[in-house]
C-alpha cells in the first residue's frame, strides 16, 4: 500500500501545533517550517522542522517552499498555513505552489475578500449579511464632515500592514476630537484607503462568536460555532483565551452565504458579534485558515485539519462524531492574566471565572502525551511577548 501524502504546516504556534497533533494521530507524517522560533518544533509528533524565510516578500518565500518540496521529497504534500501573512503569500503564489503541493489556499482573487476587510464588508453588503456600519474617508477634511454616532473604532483594512508595527488591533474614539487624533495616529502607518472607521458594537467579547468550518464545492462540509467570551487584550483582542461550543445554526448559514459568494475552498473562521441593540449578529472578519482556538472543533469531534487533508488527497470523510458532553477550550498562559485584570477592574468575579472552567477542558498547548511544547512555551514567553505582544 502506498504511503499517504505528508503534510507541511508553515507555522508552529499553538494553532499549528493543534493541527500537527491532530494529523499525526491519524498516522500522517507532518513536517513544520517557520521563520520564528515556535513551540511546534518540540512536539514528538513533528517529523521534521525547517527554518523558513518570512512570508514577505512573497517571491522568495514561495521559491523556498518549492525548493524545500524537491529537496525533502515533499512534492505532493498538503500545504497548510496558520497565519494571515502565509495565506497572503500562498494565494499570490498559488499557481507556482500548486505545481509542488496540494495547497489548501485558493488564489488571491478569492482570498482578497477575506484579507482586505474593506472588501469583506462590501461582500457582506452585496449578499445581505449584517455588518457594522463602516466608513472610509480620503482625508481629515472629509473626516470632520463625517456624521457618526460615538463611540466608534478605527481599524486597519489589512491587519498585517498595521498590527506587526504597533501590536494594536483597533483604536477607540469617544469624541470628534479623539477621532481626529486617532485617525492621525493610524495615518502614520497606513494610507487613507486602509483606515476603516466603524460603529462600535456594545457588549465586548461576551457577545463574540465564530463559525469555524471546512468549505468545499460550494458548501460547508463540517463546522462548529464557538462563543469566545474572553480574549487578550479583553477590549480589542488579537487572541482568544477561552472558547466554548454553542448551537447557532444562523451563523453557519451566514458563513455559507459569504464563503459561497467568494467561491472559497478550505478552512475558515467567520467571526461575528451579537448586537444587543437590534438582536442581529454582525460580521467582524473572515480568517481564511486555521485559527487560534480551532482545537475546540477537534476535541468536539470535528477534526477540520484532518477532514481538509482527506478532501485534498481524495479520501472519503468519516462520519462526524460529537462527544456526549461538549468540551471547552482554554489557553491558560493568556487567560489567567486577562482574568486577573478583569477582576481588578471589577468586571469579573473569581466565582464567574471558576464557574466557566467547571466543564471538560481542553488546553491550547498542554498534552500529557506530548508535554515538551508546553514547557517550551513558558521558556519562550519573553520572546513571544517581544515578537507578538503576548
Amino acid at each position: 500500500m502506498a504511503e499517504r501524502p505528508a503534510v507541511l504546516i508553515t507555522g508552529g504556534d499553538h494553532q499549528g501545533l493543534a493541527a500537527l497533533r491532530c494529523l499525526a494521530r491519524h498516522g500522517i507524517r507532518v513536517y513544520l517550517c517557520d521563520h520564528e522560533h515556535s513551540i511546534g518544533r518540540y512536539s514528538r509528533f513533528c517529523a521534521g522542522f525547517f527554518r523558513a524565510p518570512p512570508p514577505e516578500p512573497v517571491e522568495p518565500y514561495v521559491e523556498f517552499l518549492c525548493t524545500l518540496a524537491d529537496r525533502e521529497g515533499l512534492r505532493g504534500a498538503v500545504l497548510l498555513p496558520d497565519n494571515d501573512q502565509q495565506v497572503c503569500a500562498m494565494s499570490v503564489g498559488h499557481a507556482r505552489l500548486s505545481q509542488c503541493f496540494r495547497t489548501s489556499v485558493p488564489s488571491w482573487e478569492i482570498v482578497q475578500h477575506a484579507y482586505i476587510k474593506a472588501r469583506t464588508y462590501e461582500l457582506a453588503r452585496q449578499v445581505g449579511v449584517p455588518a457594522p456600519h463602516t466608513w472610509v474617508v480620503a482625508d481629515e477634511d472629509e473626516l470632520r464632515r463625517l456624521d457618526v454616532s460615538f463611540p466608534v473604532i478605527l481599524k486597519p483594512s489589512i491587519r498585517d500592514h498595521y498590527y506587526p508595527k504597533t501590536h494594536v488591533k483597533a483604536l477607540r474614539a469617544e469624541t470628534p476630537a479623539q477621532l481626529a487624533e486617532r485617525y492621525r495616529e493610524m495615518a502614520r502607518w497606513l494610507p487613507p484607503e486602509e483606515i476603516l472607521i466603524q460603529e462600535m458594537i456594545p457588549g465586548g467579547p461576551t457577545h463574540l462568536y465564530s463559525a469555524g468550518v471546512l468549505f468545499a464545492r460550494g458548501r460547508i462540509v463540517a463546522g462548529i460555532v464557538g462563543r469566545r467570551p474572553r480574549q487578550h487584550p479583553m477590549d480589542f483582542g488579537h487572541a482568544t483565551t477561552f472558547a466554548e461550543l454553542v448551537e447557532l445554526p444562523e451563523l453557519l448559514e451566514y458563513a455559507q452565504t459569504l464563503l459561497a459568494a467568494m467561491n472559497f475552498y478550505g478552512i475558515a473562521e467567520v467571526e461575528f458579534m451579537a448586537d444587543t441593540r437590534d438582536g442581529k449578529f454582525k460580521l467582524i472578519e473572515i480568517n481564511p485558515r486555521i485559527w487560534g482556538w480551532h482545537k475546540l472543533a477537534i476535541v468536539n469531534g470535528v477534526e477540520l485539519p484532518y477532514y481538509l487533508y482527506l478532501d485534498l488527497v481524495g479520501e472519503p470523510l468519516p462520519p462526524l462524531v460529537r462527544p456526549p458532553k461538549p468540551v471547552q477550550w482554554v489557553r491558560m498562559i493568556t487567560d489567567v492574566p486577562v482574568v486577573v485584570t478583569e477582576i481588578l477592574r471589577g468586571r469579573m468575579s473569581v466565582k464567574d471565572w471558576w464557574r466557566s472552567l467547571r466543564g471538560p477542558l481542553a488546553f491550547s498547548v498542554w498534552d500529557p502525551a506530548d508535554p515538551l511544547p508546553c514547557l517550551m512555551e513558558f521558556v519562550l514567553l519573553p520572546y513571544l511577548y517581544w515578537i507578538r505582544g503576548f
